[in-house]
This record gives C-alpha cells, sequence and structure tokens, in this order.
C-alpha cells in the first residue's frame, strides 16, 4: 500500500472576488492533466479525469495559481494535527517547490555534469584514495547540485 500518492493538476480558471479595491479571495479551478508531455500522459494514464476547486482567503497565497500553469497534488493520510503551512516567505516557497525544466535549462545541466564529470575523473584518476579524494568528489558532486538548483530556480 502506498503511503504518498502524488497526482497532476493543471490550473485551468482562477475567479477573483473583490470588496472595493480589496481581494477577498480568489477561487482556483483544477483538472487533471490528459496531454502536453510525456510526464503529462504517464499521470493520466493512472488519474484519466478528475478536478477539484480552491477558495483561497490567505492574502499571501493570493497569485500563487496561474492559469495555464501545472501542479502536483501530493495525499497523504491524516494521522494527527499539524497545523497548515504559511505561505509567507517567496524564497522559500521557491526553494523548496519542483521547477520543471524550461527551454534551454537541459542543456545547461548537461554541459556542467559533463564538464564537471572530466574533472571527476582528473580527480580520481590523480589523488591517492583517501578522505581527501572522497571529499573532494563529495564537493564537485555538490556544486554541481547547487549550480543546476540556481538555474532551476531563477
Amino acid at each position: 500500500m502506498y503511503k504518498k500518492i502524488r497526482a497532476k493538476f493543471e490550473c485551468f480558471k482562477i475567479n477573483e472576488a473583490f470588496e472595493g479595491d480589496e481581494k477577498v479571495h480568489e477561487e482556483v479551478q483544477m483538472r487533471a492533466v490528459t496531454e502536453g508531455s510525456e510526464e503529462n500522459k504517464s499521470f493520466s494514464k493512472w488519474t484519466p479525469a478528475g478536478g477539484f476547486d480552491l477558495f483561497i482567503t490567505n492574502p499571501d497565497a493570493f497569485g500563487f495559481y496561474k492559469e495555464g500553469e501545472e501542479y502536483y497534488l501530493d495525499s497523504t493520510p491524516s494521522t494527527g494535527e499539524v497545523s497548515a503551512p504559511q505561505i509567507n516567505n517567496p524564497k522559500i516557497e521557491n526553494n523548496f517547490t519542483y521547477h520543471s525544466p524550461k527551454d534551454g535549462q537541459q542543456e545547461k545541466y548537461q554541459e556542467l555534469r559533463d564538464r564537471a564529470k572530466v574533472l571527476a575523473y582528473l580527480i580520481e584518476n590523480t589523488v591517492p584514495d583517501s578522505r581527501e579524494k572522497s571529499l573532494a568528489i563529495t564537493k564537485l558532486e555538490e556544486s554541481v547540485m547547487w549550480a543546476n538548483a540556481g538555474i532551476a530556480r531563477n
């Protein structure tokens, strides 16, 4: 039995309500993805239809969802009381959100990995087996990871 299930949805409509100039809520309408990418086709195989609406009244969450954008929905059983997450720090939201590759990013990721691999082989073939060699390889892996994060997040 699964402990977590992931589905993928597209935001297809956002209705906003105002009192005067002040936004008081957003109604976000979501539907299961069915096409557009190989990943979407895979999700559609297991979740061929479905949808839901979100009624958002938290001003810090206004604008998070965008029409035409796709979002993952992760479901886990509720096993106790956990406070709702506060959406109030854009940097945290950005750093802990999946960023699907955009045009040109895959090539940048590959170039970074290819060049780092050359250095990794140089370290492997030049440095004697040691703690320092292990650390050098680990730090190189970390460098590639952070460089990829910099591309994805910005």
